[in-house]
């Protein structure tokens, strides 16, 4: 069956609808949100060739972008995925409370990887490895393997004064962006696609 991305809408105080025509849309500051992600382009590690095709199509077709002079377009980009990042309930100190950040979401994909290589392992396929150049390639062959984040951006990124100045960090845009990377995994196209054969 085909799934859409799904957001929960509070109907009542006991209940939730659910409303499959909204899509994913990334923390914005401009529009109330609190936090952004982190995303952009590193100034110590060159961008490895797997990344040049989907990193170049968005530094050639996005506008605003930072100053040049302030982030290297050749660095490596980041980030390469996104998942859900806030208010994830944690029993921490003997209490039940709330997460946020990359430490929230971090752990999610970790759990969609090892789900996957749990895949691999019952269908006597060895696990994934390194990942990064195969998620890459399996954007560009099934693309339905993420729902794309077009909506949001991080400009919160450089300082607390520069929040929303669109010259301080990047936009999410169809395709890989330097907000979102790929966008979120779609967890069973991704199955489909580690299980295919060769």
């Amino acid at each position: 069956a085909e799934r859409s991305p799904v957001a929960l809408i509070p109907k009542t105080a006991t209940g939730f609808r659910y409303n499959t025509e909204v899509a994913e849309i990334m923390c914005d500051g401009g529009k109330g949100g609190v936090i952004t992600s982190g995303g952009g382009f590193s100034d110590v590690y060159g961008r490895p060739a797997y990344q040049n095709d989907v990193v170049n199509t968005y530094l050639s077709h996005v506008v605003p972008q930072p100053d040049p002079n302030f982030f290297s377009r050749n660095g490596r980009a980041y980030p390469d995925v996104a998942a859900l990042a806030h208010n994830y309930l944690v029993y921490l100190q003997g209490a039940i409370q709330t997460i946020h950040g990359t430490s929230a979401a971090t752990p999610v994909f970790a759990a969609v990887v090892a789900l996957l290589n749990e895949e691999r392992l019952n269908n006597y396929l060895p696990p994934l490895g390194f990942l990064n150049p195969m998620l890459y390639q399996m954007y560009a062959e099934m693309p339905q393997t993420f729902t794309d984040i077009t909506v949001g951006n991080n400009n919160c990124i450089a300082f607390a004064s520069y929040c929303c100045d669109p010259t301080q960090g990047f936009s999410a845009w169809t395709g890989w962006d330097a907000a979102t990377g790929l966008g979120s995994p779609v967890y069973y196209e991704m199955v489909r696609y580690v299980l295919k054969p060769a």
